[in-house]
């Protein structure tokens, strides 16, 4: 751990800044005028009012309006006779509207009116606290509002701006408004107040610089008004605090390092720590933006949750729903709604078990309509929903733009059922441009009377918090066994519910459990026809969103029961399947076990508010202990990754930690990968036919299933789509002209997935899975999409030209199907990065690799501040000490020079690794010097890694058979070049059977060569192998070479080449083609003197 200054440890102390003004009124009174006009003549425009010479029913009917309020607000009655003499003497006489008489009469029932509003504000507190900013929102959604320094795109909607206060409104007993600015940061940002229970501290989020400072959490005292910078770390964005009842604050912050499946935005995760930063800890597990957590009355925790996993991407963000320590997350409104396309700014109505809530869009600024919810009336679209101010139905509608038309609202802050405080905009603003007006902080009541509280014509106002003291809901005790890393799930009856409609009972047998793996940072682009980007993409376009881990399976009882234990803290989403191994249902969402917790469901999908009749008193599958999943994988299966043996112990621990999160780098990937899956398959029984080449008859083989790199472009995937028209709900249809995906898709898959040519009029019913760009947020029915639905599982059987796959086999391939075919096991697999040079939403561009390797990096970083700031949690927990400030370690690798720096280094490897058997005299880098300068093998380096160029020479190639370790690349250089009948275990190259096939020996400088010996794995059996290939040189020089079938050494001469590497390509074989391989590749020579 780094050594850090005592007065770093101990936070930043800084001075809150009084002002001159701070008795001022919050309000221009032209606002104020303007805005009781808008009111009470029920119009925008107000250019009307008091201005006609020939009339005054308009201002009879405004006079009218404000004092029949005031009467029915208990006004002294002589107040109201006083008014009501004057208005009828106005009237019986025809004063003309534009009388001062009017405006004057007008303005002081409004001020009456105004006094008798306010006296439930001040009632409810008299002090609150509220920001300034500008609208938090990036380019593509509401939800993006880190802006991380380090990010490697930077967008911004048209409201940006820089320059911030945080401030304290005063609201008297008699109306009175004043503001005065506590603290402001004109080079940064303030936001998210959150007022501490006993109303004696104020945290917040706030960074000093756009460009070198990121978000981090602080903590106002009152009323001494010192401020403590509490959390740290650049390249790090922790946000919307909120206090919980014992003192702890729970937030929204980046440091799980995730981008976005559509777009560049850093991702926030929910985490807890306490009033000083300590104990941090992550609590979720997600896979985009959780955003706003607030407290209800119960003690649990309700926040915004986005999704994607296998549905569309634009249309799911909707309410969760956890315990302070992050058990029992689960659903709280909506998460099968088209509408509103996001509920946002939820917060508990005092006294009352509804949310007031802000409904609004996707690509949108964090604004939109006031809604009330109610989840006794339903939990889906418009069932517990209804819009307020005023009081009206909800009709749902698929905008995208939703709730961006006309008058904006957000941040409310409820007082009670009828009164709420709100950020409120009535001029509103173009969807994603910059308001002509800004946000000001109003009283409201459901009717939609309203009061201007604060306004400021240069930036909006909100985000606004009571500064008082309030009853806290009773603390919940923490549920999270941290010596334990799982948790236990208990299903009752998987056919109560709509999830299985219609499917008979026992027609499921297993339980698929499947964990997500998220991307770190945004390196390539695809499209999902018609609807959406795909970022990083894994799969084909309208394939799966992510990585996929298959964990394992259960048994699902006769009676519809499971009862079985997952991995903690990891997403993860299940998938029932029939006898033959076939998807009858899918989750399309995650749910997340924290250590210890156990979590019950009644059914599949069924109403929260349903309760199971069965008068059964336990199920099948309570009456043994809890299964443990059957892995997906047989041990060996997966090779461990090369880079453990390269991490340290603390990095070590926090891979493990992060598990199927875990930086994967390039090397051997974890989850499910098609290449290690799926092509072997086709390679052992398939390619035999299915080539689809030319053959010698003159005919086109069958589809070709080679695993043989195909082009992948926008000819490929979207020439001839019909381009979709531009609705409300698909405000940005898309044509694929920036794709650019990044990856080295082979034949087969781009085949069988008609290079992802799937929407709404076209279905590929070889495979068919489930398109994401039409997979909408309402519940599908059973056997719906999958493997059940796909020719191809028809082709599996020995009817098929006697074609004889294992069970495992078929199993397999119709997992792939039903986890919507992922191609990548890891999000460096297969990429082709280096290439990338018009990724318009990427800083570094043909630098792809370093960059992701640098957010990689970040994650594990992160991991390890977190495992020890749970070390010292536990050691609380036990001993119930409190570890000192200063021996919490702070997060230090983020920002633009470290990222900076991390790519330069890992640009400048090939200058800086090691040299092995370098002429003597020449520096090795750390390698081995030979003896003098003479001929001998110069790819000899039994150091060499697969995976991470760490020393040379080093091996690639286009194709290693199952990324198993004895089937590297490595090999050919580990100088053991026995390999037959005899030596069977001396590893060897081994590719998949294709025709493209390349091995590359670099050597790290410039050397001489005139001859290499070629060793062919090859078995006496084996009746062929190669026939011929060719030798390519770094200075464009190639050398045809004829192969024989032997595991002899093959030696091949040429003039003397100058050259920094020597590639194996053009390797030939008559179909059908085989298990080749190659055991040793020296390259004789020395070091240019």
């Amino acid at each position: 751990m780094r050594k850090l200054a005592l007065g770093l440890l101990m936070g930043l102390l800084v001075s809150a800044v009084s002002t001159a003004w701070a008795q001022a009124p919050a309000y221009p009174f032209e606002r104020l005028h303007l805005d009781w006009m808008r009111q009470d003549a029920g119009r925008l425009d107000v250019s009307a009012c008091f201005v006609r010479t020939d009339s005054c029913e308009l201002e009879r009917q405004m006079v009218r309006k404000v004092l029949d309020e005031v009467k029915s607000r208990k006004a002294p009655p002589a107040t109201v006779e006083a008014g009501a003499r004057e208005l009828a003497s106005l009237a019986e006489a025809n004063t003309a509207g534009a009388d001062p008489a009017w405006r004057r009469l007008y303005f002081q029932l409004c001020e009456t009116r105004r006094r008798l509003r306010l006296q439930i504000v001040s009632r409810f507190a008299e002090r609150y606290i509220y920001a300034k900013h500008c609208q938090l929102a990036n380019q593509p959604s509401f939800a993006s509002t880190a802006f991380l320094s380090d990010s490697v795109y930077k967008d911004r909607l048209g409201d940006w701006k820089i320059g911030s206060e945080l401030c304290l409104l005063t609201v008297a007993a008699d109306g009175q408004v004043t503001s005065e600015m506590l603290l402001r940061q004109p080079e940064g940002i303030i936001r998210d107040p959150c007022v501490s229970f006993a109303g004696t501290q104020v945290a917040f989020s706030m960074r000093t610089s756009e460009h070198t400072d990121d978000y981090h959490l602080y903590v106002l005292r009152w009323p001494d008004r010192s401020i403590q910078q509490i959390t740290f770390g650049p390249g790090t964005a922790d946000v919307e605090p909120c206090w919980l009842p014992e003192g702890d604050i729970l937030f929204a912050s980046t440091r799980c390092d995730i981008s976005v499946p559509c777009w560049s935005s850093d991702a926030t995760n929910l985490y807890r720590c306490d009033g000083q930063g300590r104990y941090l800890r992550r609590l979720g597990y997600d896979q985009a933006h959780t955003l706003y957590p607030q407290l209800l009355h119960d003690g649990r925790i309700v926040y915004t949750r986005w999704e994607y996993n296998d549905r569309v991407s634009g249309k799911v963000h909707k309410l969760f729903v956890m315990n302070p320590d992050g058990t029992a997350q689960t659903e709280f409104y909506g998460n099968n709604s088209h509408s509103p396309r996001s509920i946002i700014h939820a917060r508990p109505i005092p006294g009352s078990q509804r949310v007031l809530v802000i409904g609004s869009g996707h690509h949108t600024d964090q604004s939109g309509k006031l809604m009330r919810l109610d989840r006794s009336q339903g939990t889906q679209e418009d069932q517990g929903l209804e819009y307020v101010a005023p009081v009206r139905p909800f009709e749902p509608n698929r905008d995208d733009f939703f709730g961006q038309q006309g008058e904006l609202f957000q941040y409310p802050l409820p007082l009670d059922e009828d009164n709420y405080l709100v950020s409120f905009n009535p001029e509103g603003g173009p969807p994603r441009g910059a308001y002509k007006t800004r946000f000001g902080i109003y009283w409201m009541n459901s009717a939609g009377d309203r009061e201007l509280l604060v306004y400021d014509p240069a930036v909006s106002c909100g985000q606004h918090v009571p500064l008082a003291s309030r009853t806290p809901p009773r603390p919940q005790p923490d549920r999270v066994d941290f010596d334990r890393d799982e948790g236990t799930f208990y299903l009752q009856n998987v056919y109560f519910g709509a999830g299985l409609q219609g499917v008979p009972q026992g027609a499921v047998t297993k339980l698929r459990i499947v964990a997500l793996s998220y991307r770190a940072m945004s390196a390539g682009v695809d499209y999902n026809q018609p609807s959406s980007q795909v970022h990083t993409p894994v799969s084909i376009g309208n394939g799966s969103w992510d990585v996929k881990h298959v964990l394992g399976t259960v048994d699902v009882a006769p009676d519809g029961s499971a009862y079985f234990t997952v991995p903690a803290r990891r997403a993860v989403y299940f998938q029932l399947l029939d006898e033959k191994g076939y998807v009858i249902q899918t989750m399309r969402s995650w749910t997340t076990l924290m250590p210890g917790e156990t979590f019950a469901c009644l059914g599949c999908h069924e109403n929260k508010h349903d309760a199971l009749s069965d008068s059964k008193l336990s199920s099948l599958a309570l009456r043994r202990p809890p299964q443990r999943p059957v892995p997906f994988y047989q041990a060996g299966e997966v090779a461990p990754q090369e880079q453990l043996q390269f991490l340290s112990p603390s990095q070590r621990r926090a891979y493990e930690y992060l598990n199927v999160n875990a930086p994967q780098g390039m090397d051997v990937p974890q989850g499910f990968s098609y290449l290690r899956e799926i092509q072997p398959i086709w390679d052992a029984h398939c390619v035999g036919c299915h080539t689809g080449r030319q053959q010698a008859d003159g005919s086109t083989a069958p589809l070709s299933l080679l695993a043989d790199t195909k082009n992948y472009g926008w000819k490929e995937a979207w020439e001839g789509v019909v381009s979709r028209p531009k609705t409300a709900e698909y405000v940005y249809p898309q044509t694929g002209k920036d794709m650019n995906p990044g990856r080295d898709y082979c034949e087969s898959y781009v085949n069988l997935t008609k290079y992802g040519r799937v929407c709404y009029e076209q279905v590929n019913d070889l495979v068919n899975w489930l398109p994401m760009a039409t997979s909408q947020p309402p519940m599908i029915p059973p056997y719906s999409f999958g493997s059940s639905k796909s020719r191809l599982m028809q082709y599996l059987k020995p009817a098929h030209y006697g074609v004889k796959l294992t069970q495992r086999d078929k199993d397999r391939v119709a997992c792939w199907i039903d986890l919507n075919v992922p191609y990548c096991g890891s999000y460096m697999e297969a990429n082709k990065w280096d290439t990338i040079v018009h990724t318009y939403i990427h800083s570094y561009r043909n630098q792809c690799r370093g960059a992701y390797l640098f957010q990689e990096a970040k994650r594990l970083r992160h991991a390890e501040i977190e495992l020890a700031h749970l070390d010292l949690y536990r050691e609380h927990l036990q001993r119930g000490a409190d570890a000192a400030l200063e021996t919490f370690p702070r997060f230090d690798l983020g920002g633009m020079d470290a990222q900076r720096q991390f790519i330069e280094a890992y640009n400048q490897l090939p200058n800086t690794v090691p040299i092995y058997s370098l002429a003597e005299g020449k520096a090795a880098r750390g390698g081995s010097n030979a003896k003098g300068n003479e001929v001998r093998n110069l790819a000899l380096n039994p150091h060499a890694a697969t995976f991470q160029l760490r020393s040379y020479p080093h091996v690639t190639s286009n194709s290693h058979f199952k990324y198993l370790p004895e089937f590297s690349p490595r090999n050919v250089v580990d100088g053991n070049a026995a390999a037959g009948e005899e030596t069977p275990q001396v590893p060897y190259w081994m590719p998949n059977r294709r025709t493209d096939l390349w091995l590359k020996i670099e050597f790290g400088r410039t050397v001489e060569t005139s001859r290499v010996v070629l060793y062919l794995r090859t078995m006496p059996d084996q009746e062929k192998t190669w026939s011929s290939a060719t030798l390519e040189f770094s200075n464009g020089h190639k050398a045809a070479i004829v192969l024989n079938n032997t595991a002899a050494a093959q030696e091949f001469v040429f003039p003397n080449q100058l050259t920094a590497w020597v590639k194996l390509t053009d390797l030939r074989e008559t179909f059908p083609l085989g298990d080749n391989g190659v055991t040793e590749l020296e390259v004789f020579g020395k070091d240019v003197e």
